[in-house]
């Protein structure tokens, strides 16, 4: 069980951050004027564009030479090389994993760096197995003092972030190990795929804080069920993985133990495609959003259009036809 009084206030309202969550006072204060500076700057995905973007070859494409270097530290993150193609990005933010301004903005950080790095395939997101939780909720240092304006540039701002770790071209999987409280749940909904311990606790208990949580949209998104949607937000109750096993929020509720293994097996799976391939389908899948199920094929199918003029479109189905495994070339 968490400790009482440690929930704390978080990104209510937000277009695609809704966190209240655990707090801890020994955790700094960011600088509001980060905030301020950047209070113009949303994100928006255009569909077209990005399209146009991944077939042209031009900046996002596969066709990138970057390489990655081994074990690189962005703010309260480490980006570990654990296997061909697979990262881990490792939260550690002690005492509780807290999410304030500026890990909203090593968030963006960490988009730009995988971006720009196609020897990442897959990536795993996690915590320290002796975090005491994998999310803890918005760090409320960040509100202290916070007026109105404040508080719209500081929307400003993590609309400017989390957005694109939505969108990323790259799938993540969140290998979550402990509670996911407030935005800690948000993040885990914004990644592909979710493999959760069974003693978990997830929660949104901004009403709580006379709040309104901001992840609703996309947990209906995600098909969680209406009613327990609300049940949620309306109690601020916390409910483990194991209760929330059959919403279908998550691919697998295990042990502790088997938590990050089998996240590893998934992205060991995924790893072995070819990046334009998985390039591709992260594009498609992110679409889906607001879209029509006829308006998301077509664009699958116009983005496998174009993998066809590149050399592992063709590869894959050589390999299928001769019976052995393909030998894809990132191209």
């Amino acid at each position: 069980m968490l400790d009482s009084g440690c929930f704390g206030v978080g990104e209510d309202g937000g277009h695609a951050a809704g966190a209240t969550g655990l707090f801890s006072g020994s955790q700094e204060m960011s600088d509001h004027s980060i905030a301020e500076g950047y209070a113009g700057r949303l994100w928006l995905t255009d569909r077209i564009r990005q399209i146009i973007i991944f077939l042209n070859g031009r900046p996002g494409c596969c066709e990138g030479k970057g390489v990655m270097e081994r074990d690189v530290k962005i703010g309260s993150f480490s980006i570990e090389y654990v296997n061909k193609g697979i990262v881990t990005v490792l939260f550690d933010r002690p005492p509780v994993n807290a999410v304030s301004l500026s890990v909203y903005e090593d968030i963006g950080n960490i988009v730009d760096y995988v971006e720009k790095n196609t020897e990442i395939r897959a990536i795993i997101w996690a915590a320290p197995a002796s975090a005491r939780t994998w999310c803890g909720g918005a760090d409320l240092n960040d509100f202290a003092g916070i007026d109105v304006a404040g508080r719209k540039a500081r929307y400003a701002f993590i609309n400017a972030q989390v957005p694109r770790l939505y969108a990323l071209d790259r799938p993540v999987i969140a290998a979550i190990n402990g509670p996911a409280i407030g935005i800690g749940m948000l993040l885990a909904a914004i990644c592909d795929m979710r493999i959760a311990a069974e003693d978990a606790l997830f929660a949104c208990p901004e009403i709580d804080y006379g709040l309104v949580a901001g992840g609703a949209g996309l947990f209906a998104h995600l098909n969680m069920p209406e009613a327990k949607i609300r049940e949620m937000l309306f109690t601020g109750e916390k409910f483990t993985a194991r209760e929330l096993e059959a919403t279908g929020f998550f691919n697998y509720v295990l042990p502790r133990d088997a938590v990050l293994p089998r996240a590893m097996e998934l992205a060991s799976k995924i790893a072995r495609k070819s990046l334009p391939s998985i390039r591709a389908r992260k594009i498609a899948s992110s679409q889906l959003e607001g879209r029509s199920w006829t308006e998301a094929y077509l664009d699958a199918q116009a983005l496998s259009a174009g993998l066809t003029a590149g050399k592992d479109g063709a590869e894959g189905v050589h390999a299928f036809l001769d019976h052995r495994a393909p030998d894809y070339r990132d191209r």
